[in-house]
């Protein structure tokens, strides 16, 4: 499977998906550091949320122009599931 179009999830939803002016998104939660240190043991993460347009092309999705920062997780050692839902909820 090159492309989520070729995938059976996708196609199971193929009378949403192929009806004009519908749009599927997908989002993602990237974990870092902001601090950049690199010492062993438990650091501070934040998480970025992005999403992207799915029904665009492959080479045109992931590009910075397409893509939509959503928000940010505050700072902490271990974000739990409460403190994700209740960034999500608005998102979603």
């Amino acid at each position: 499977m090159y492309n989520i179009w070729n995938s059976l999830a996708w196609q199971s939803l193929e009378p949403f998906t192929t009806t004009k002016n519908n749009l599927t998104f997908s989002f993602f939660i990237y974990w870092f550091n902001p601090f950049t240190n690199k010492i062993s043991g438990k650091t501070v993460s934040c998480g970025a949320i992005i999403i992207f347009c799915l029904n665009l092309p492959y080479h045109l999705r992931y590009q910075s122009e397409n893509t939509y920062f959503a928000g940010i997780s505050p700072p902490s050692y271990k974000p739990s599931v409460t403190t994700i839902t209740a960034l999500l909820d608005p998102i979603c």
